[in-house]
């Protein structure tokens, strides 16, 4: 009796992650025309936020030079040179920089797809779990706790590790929306590059931007591994693999953290 009752709420869990994978991962590709293609107006944002550079651009440029030329009473780092080279390269950034990040955007999406691709369960032809298939695995836990222990903090274990893949796929579409914003308003950080004394601006800025697109990979890696313990194909203790699965959730959701 407890085993059907266990089935039927794994059954409901397992069918409800599977719709909701299904349709998340169906939708997030990992390029810019999509994401322009949920958020419109970015086209407007991206010319204003041009506009603003250039002018941003020639701000820091005449600050810079005006400082050069202040005599003993300023300090600057840069010559006149420097600051004319420094001031060419972020304008052509601004204007040639969206084919850039769009080209690192597609680099990071081929292992996004390819780990999308995976089937962590191998089983038949479903891409999905099928998580009724846990309950009615005997192991060496099973048999020192007794079945119907076994089953109940299984399904306690499943109904966490359901709570917390819920929280990750919101994870995942917070970095996906990170990706685009970073690309987007790319052009204001491009200016920072004028003056050496605000190049860090702009260094931080490449590595958020990266570490965002190498994260989209990683969160979807980490997807797969939670799911994989899932498999009744897989070796070892069933609720050994759950517990597993469980802390892989905790791990993806501080991915960002430890990186």
């Amino acid at each position: 009796m407890l085993e059907t009752i266990v089935s039927w709420f794994v059954g409901v869990i397992g069918g409800g992650l599977q719709w909701v994978l299904n349709q998340v991962y169906s939708r997030l590709e990992l390029s810019l025309d999509a994401f322009y293609g949920n958020f419109r107006p970015l086209a407007t944002a991206y010319n204003i936020l041009q506009a603003c550079a250039i002018g941003l651009i020639l701000a820091i440029a005449a600050w810079n030079l005006l400082k050069f030329f202040g005599g003993s009473l300023t300090k600057v780092q840069d010559t006149p040179i420097a600051i004319l080279i420094r001031s060419m390269v972020a304008t052509m950034l601004v204007f040639m920089g969206g084919y850039i990040v769009s080209m690192v955007v597609d680099i990071a999406s081929v292992p996004y797809r390819s780990i999308m691709r995976i089937d962590p369960i191998r089983f038949g032809s479903e891409s999905m779990p099928d998580f009724t298939n846990i309950v009615g695995v005997t192991n060496a836990t099973g048999a020192a706790l007794g079945a119907d222990v076994t089953l109940f903090i299984s399904l306690i274990i499943i109904l966490m590790i359901a709570w917390n893949l819920l929280k990750l796929i919101v994870e995942i579409i917070e970095r996906y929306l990170m990706v685009g914003v970073l690309a987007y308003t790319a052009p204001i950080f491009y200016p920072f590059l004028c003056s050496s004394s605000t190049v860090e601006i702009f260094k931080k800025w490449v590595a958020m931007f990266i570490g965002q697109c190498a994260l989209m990979s990683v969160s979807v890696l980490f997807t797969t591994l939670v799911l994989a313990c899932f498999s009744p194909s897989g070796e070892g203790d069933v609720l050994l693999r759950l517990i597993f699965g469980l802390a892989m959730c905790k791990v993806a959701q501080r991915a960002d953290t430890y990186m």
